[in-house]
């Protein structure tokens, strides 16, 4: 800041001193051809114009470039915290009768994300319960516990920069009929009760469901590859 502060003085210092000269050399500048003293005026004027240019360009180049390379700063420091960041998904049991489980690892292993934990269990109405809690007051909620706890699922937690934000569109949209093509239910899904897959809302909602699904169960490990993935 004090570099900063120092080369915006000596730019104001400059501007003015050569704004001062080229007043003297315009009203003092004598002819002898024509006895004017304004002769000169247009060229110097001129000349005084131009470098009040040129020094005004510098010293807006001078503050943006230190804006851009702040907001790089920035952006890198905010990343360079979020690499641990993790995620629940669980493959439905749907998902898991359509032998969907490998297509879905694969997808976020080839993304990118570090897989750090996994269960293929048969979940029973309690930790559904538990887990759908913000569910319990619709009415499709005793039809969503009953399909869960029919059939085998798939429990995963994915690590990485930015996992939760990222692996949500990932998924698609809650109701396959609205999803892209390119997402797991835009992809493999049409009913919105066989979405074939659950993933984390929120940071907080991944805390949650992790410690609700795994407790202490993580896997901690080196991703060798890391360095190909981020900077």
């Amino acid at each position: 800041m004090a570099f900063r502060s120092r080369t915006s003085v000596l730019l104001r210092s400059s501007l003015s001193a050569f704004r001062a000269a080229a007043v003297r050399r315009t009203f003092t500048s004598h002819s002898k051809e024509s006895g004017s003293y304004f002769k000169f005026a247009g060229p110097v004027l001129i000349g005084a114009s131009a470098a009040t240019a040129g020094l005004f360009a510098a010293n807006q180049l001078y503050r943006k470039k230190f804006t851009l390379f702040g907001n790089v700063y920035a952006a890198t420091k905010v990343e360079g915290q979020g690499k641990s960041e993790r995620t629940f998904i669980m493959v439905k049991p749907d998902g898991v009768q359509r032998g969907l489980i490998g297509e879905i690892i694969k997808r976020f292993e080839q993304k990118g994300f570090k897989l750090v934990a996994m269960k293929f269990m048969r979940a029973n109405e309690s930790l559904l319960k538990e887990h759908y809690a913000d569910l319990s007051h619709l009415p499709f909620f005793p039809g969503l516990v009953k399909h869960m706890s029919n059939g085998p699922v798939v429990a995963m937690v994915w690590e990485g920069l930015n996992v939760v934000k990222t692996g949500r569109p990932m998924l698609g949209e809650t109701d396959p009929a609205n999803s892209l093509p390119g997402t797991i239910r835009g992809d493999f899904c049409i009913q919105i009760g066989r979405n074939i897959i659950h993933g984390s809302d929120s940071v907080e909602s991944a805390k949650k469901e992790i410690n609700l699904w795994f407790k202490n169960d993580i896997v901690e490990w080196n991703l060798t590859s890391s360095g190909n993935i981020y900077e």
